[in-house]
């Protein structure tokens, strides 16, 4: 073994050497270097007590300790440090009973002695206050541990594949015995894994040992054994079995109150065994189970029972710690395909405990969890990797997916901008002709950085909002910018790599590109395909405005009433100069803000035409006025568009269902009613019943007067409706206004927002907020549909019948 030098190596271990008496010396031993010694036996031969004996990385034969108060310990400076007896017999620590053993430590060892027994502590001689720890047996037969030699200790060891005659551990006529955190894995004993035999084999100490949880043989074997041994906290316990006499007193819980945690809360109490064959119920969940677990054959009684594995002082749910295993990703599925920007969620499963679950994305990048989401920005086929990892070991699983780029999103815009018209952002005046302005004009918003990389003077672009959309929809990576051009696809476009303050000096297309750089050198030009967003502008750049049209705009305090009905209209038109107004009835006005009364009921068309030098511009809204009498409002009227209608009461016989609309020109669309409960859109066909309290859209392609006949006979209950939480379409129940307030007082306070719907100007109409003071005096409308969100189910009862 290299050995070259051991100034670093006394270095390394001075610590093991500092708490040592002055006198003490330490020696060293390596089987292939240029150490003290080449074996361990020449070393303790030449040791005296109270020495440490450091043996190096290799593999050695067995030894027998012959003098009191030795350490042997392992260092393994490259690879284990190795105790084969095959053929040499065991280790004796001491070899016969004129020797004294007496304090001897042996620390850190791998032991391999196929069916052998690879160490005898105090079976021969005396060898009271002895250690042995941090060791490893593998392919064993028993450790033997006899005679009565007090305070012989095993501790922190792990015992693989041992094949014990009759057990792993033997304690023979031995007490004070510590068998203490040891680990027994693939153990096949005949008996037991620690067998106590004799009644002497008394006031032994057995805690915190775990055992395989696939083990389903004995983990104690009493035979005549002694009184008084304590066992607890041992791990995956499967049975227990006697041979002889039990003992009279075996204490299978702690002897004192213990502190422990359990799912997170501090506990203190006696603490039994985790016994991997019994199970009971833990109501007041302190991690002890609440029934006593007897032990067949009179071996006592564990009053304790652990409801989990004991871990340095905490009880876990299920066996003791073990390497991951059955390690299974559940996401995404193998061959799956996902876009760039787009998260992909790794979810995974496996087996064992303090699991760390660490991801390889297969382009460079990785992620930690069991559930984590993680975003490729580039396509390809990649390689997830995925490792299970705790302190014992790991495992892992793969699969494969495929990330693609989403189809291109191409935007044609035309634009009209005026160069002596400067845009302000920020504070900031830029041209009528620059970029700012173009898609300010263009209807867009946006947001820009202050300098770009390279250009300190440049404003580049970082989202653009179109339609209420603000794109990037996503987040593609840092690589994904917004880039201006000239031309894309082809030509020569090197210098015109501008930004949001760049300018233009002439009318034509330009393009805003949107995609990875990185796939392209430093002057090769995007095309459509290669993008992720493409907004081509055709912009028409006009050195200064031409006189302005006007654009007719009006509102109306009250669009409906009863007569005779007072209406007050304000113009709203912009860059107009003279006002002419038609109001339905035969009354006209030239005045800009006229106040017109309505004397009958009816349905009337208000039109407010404006003009100026340059020319005119009209707009038009309709007005129902009801009779003053109190009559029902029996009429439906459908605008140009979409309508939100309902049916403020129950329809008669023969005119109840949607076949009253079959005169309406739909323009090939289905009348659809929106399932609050199913969350889905029902489409109705003309034998369906048109029901009160439900909220139904249908499109017009014109205006139409549907006459309602309501149902008469004996009075009936309100009809009610089932809404669920969220949105649910509703209609208003009722042929006169009334607030809202009132009109949903059968949902108390489940409701939160209330919506109308303006068929004329089609589009919606403010929210009602629950607990407002439009709530109590914002009117809803007879033969109006409503959009009503619920913040859990309730059922809507009608204030009409």
């Amino acid at each position: 073994m290299m050995k070259n030098s051991y100034f670093h190596l006394a270095l390394l271990i001075g610590l093991l050497c500092i708490v040592l008496p002055a006198s003490a010396m330490t020696w060293y031993v390596d089987d292939g270097g240029e150490a003290d010694f080449h074996d361990i036996q020449s070393a303790i031969n030449a040791a005296s007590s109270g020495d440490t004996i450091c043996v190096l990385s290799g593999t050695y034969s067995r030894f027998s300790v012959s003098k009191p108060d030795l350490t042997i310990q392992a260092i393994e400076t490259s690879g284990p440090v190795i105790i084969d007896s095959s053929t040499s017999g065991e280790l004796r620590i001491p070899s016969g009973d004129n020797e004294d053993a007496t304090g001897t430590v042996v620390d850190g060892f791998t032991f391999e002695c196929v069916g052998q027994v690879p160490i005898s502590l105090g079976s021969y001689g005396p060898a009271n206050d002895s250690v042995v720890r941090n060791c490893t047996f593998y392919d064993t037969k028993q450790i033997s541990l006899q005679n009565d030699y007090a305070n012989r200790t095993f501790e922190n060891n792990v015992f693989v594949n041992t094949t014990g005659t009759p057990a792993s551990v033997f304690l023979l006529r031995s007490s004070n015995i510590n068998i203490i955190n040891n680990t027994f894995i693939n153990v096949t004993p005949k008996s037991g894994v620690i067998s106590l035999y004799k009644t002497t084999a008394a006031d032994n100490t057995i805690v915190g040992n775990t055992f395989d949880s696939t083990f389903e043989g004995n983990a104690f074997y009493f035979r005549e054994a002694g009184e008084n041994n304590r066992i607890y906290q041992n791990n995956n316990v499967s049975g227990v079995a006697l041979q002889g006499t039990a003992p009279a007193t075996t204490h299978l819980n702690s002897t004192a109150p213990v502190t422990y945690t359990y799912n997170g809360v501090e506990h203190t109490g006696f603490v039994g065994n985790f016994w991997s064959s019994y199970a009971a119920t833990d109501d007041n969940n302190d991690g002890i189970l609440d029934t006593p677990h007897v032990l067949p054959d009179g071996l006592g009684t564990d009053y304790a029972p652990l409801a989990g594995a004991w871990v340095d002082g905490v009880i876990v749910a299920g066996p003791a710690p073990a390497t991951p295993s059955d390690v299974t990703i559940t996401s995404p599925a193998p061959g799956s395909t996902y876009e760039i920007g787009i998260p992909v969620q790794f979810s995974a499963t496996a087996t064992g405990a303090d699991l760390t679950y660490t991801w390889e994305t297969g382009d460079g990048g990785n992620a930690t969890g069991q559930d984590v989401n993680y975003t490729y920005s580039k396509p390809g086929t990649y390689t997830v990797n995925l490792t299970v990892s705790n302190e014992h070991g790991s495992s892992s699983a793969e699969i494969g997916i495929v990330i693609t780029k989403p189809d291109p999103i191409v935007f044609n815009t035309s634009v009209t901008v005026y160069a002596d018209e400067p845009i302000v952002v920020d504070n900031v005046s830029y041209g009528g002709n620059t970029f700012f302005n173009i898609l300010a004009a263009a209807g867009y918003t946006y947001t820009y950085g202050d300098s770009e990389s390279g250009y300190s003077d440049r404003k580049p672009l970082l989202t653009l909002t179109i339609d209420d959309v603000t794109y990037p929809t996503r987040d593609f990576g840092a690589d994904y910018k917004w880039k201006f051009y000239e031309t894309i696809g082809t030509g020569d476009d090197k210098k015109f790599k501008k930004s949001l303050n760049g300018y233009i000096d002439k009318s034509g297309t330009y393009y805003i590109w949107y995609g990875d750089m990185s796939q392209f050198g430093g002057w090769d030009l995007p095309a459509v395909n290669n993008s992720i967003y493409v907004i081509e502008l055709n912009v028409d750049l006009q050195p200064t405005r031409p006189g302005a049209l006007p654009v007719a705009s009006f509102a109306a305090n009250t669009t409906s009433g009863d007569a005779p009905l007072a209406v007050a209209f304000t113009d709203t038109s912009t860059d107009a100069s003279s006002w002419s107004w038609t109001f339905g009835d035969g009354a006209t006005s030239a005045e800009q803000h006229p106040v017109h009364t309505y004397t009958a009921p009816g349905t009337y068309t208000v039109t407010l035409t404006v003009a100026n030098a340059d020319g005119s511009d009209r707009a038009s809204k309709t007005l129902t006025v009801t009779d003053s009498g109190g009559e029902e409002a029996n009429v439906l009227v459908l605008h140009q568009g979409w309508n939100f209608v309902s049916t403020p009461k129950r329809l008669a016989d023969g005119g109840n269902t949607f076949a009253i609309f079959t005169g309406v020109d739909t323009a090939g669309r289905t009348i659809l009613l929106y399932d609050g409960l199913d969350y889905d859109w029902k489409a109705m066909s003309p034998t369906d019943a048109f029901r009160p309290l439900d909220g139904v859209w249908i499109y017009a392609n014109g205006t139409y007067t549907i006459p309602l006949v309501f149902a008469g006979g004996a009075p009936e209950l309100p009809p009610t409706k089932d809404l669920g939480k969220g949105w649910n379409a509703i209609g208003f129940s009722d042929t006169v206004p009334e607030a809202a307030a009132p009109t949903l007082l059968s949902l108390g306070d489940r409701w939160a927002t209330l919506i109308g719907y303006n068929a004329e100007e089609q589009k919606y109409e403010n929210a009602v907020i629950r607990n407002t003071p439009e709530s109590e005096t914002q009117k809803m409308q007879p033969m109006q549909g409503y959009w009503i969100y619920m913040t859990q189910a309730e059922t809507l009862a009608a204030i009409s019948a």
